[in-house]
């Protein structure tokens, strides 16, 4: 069969092939609708440095900081003295072997 009377056979069933799309839309729709909220996310890129130690001992530094960060007695520490709600997340990770940390909240 061709290309041209695939085209017919859909052209003759358009009413149906529009209900079935709007349809599909409206559930679409109805299913998100439900979900929708506002989700805020703050990020900051930070920077180890240090005039007495190597590159790769800063990028170690900066490992360090990132493991301490994403421990959950610490992330308790920092909901509780910031006063953040229960549902903020923070995250934070570093950018490959480098001092550059990502942080995430």
């Amino acid at each position: 069969m061709s290309f041209g009377a695939h085209l017919a056979r859909i052209w003759r069933r358009r009413f149906l092939v529009a209900a079935i799309t709007l349809l599909a839309g409206l559930v679409a729709f109805g299913a998100t609708g439900g979900h929708a909220g506002t989700d805020y996310t703050g990020t900051a890129t930070l920077v180890t440095a240090s005039q007495n130690s190597s590159p790769d001992q800063t990028a170690a530094l900066s490992t360090g900081y990132v493991a301490m960060f994403i421990q959950p007695s610490f992330q308790d520490m920092l909901h509780a003295k910031l006063g953040l709600p229960a549902d903020v997340s923070l995250t934070a990770q570093t950018a490959a072997q480098s001092p550059i940390i990502f942080g995430k909240a």
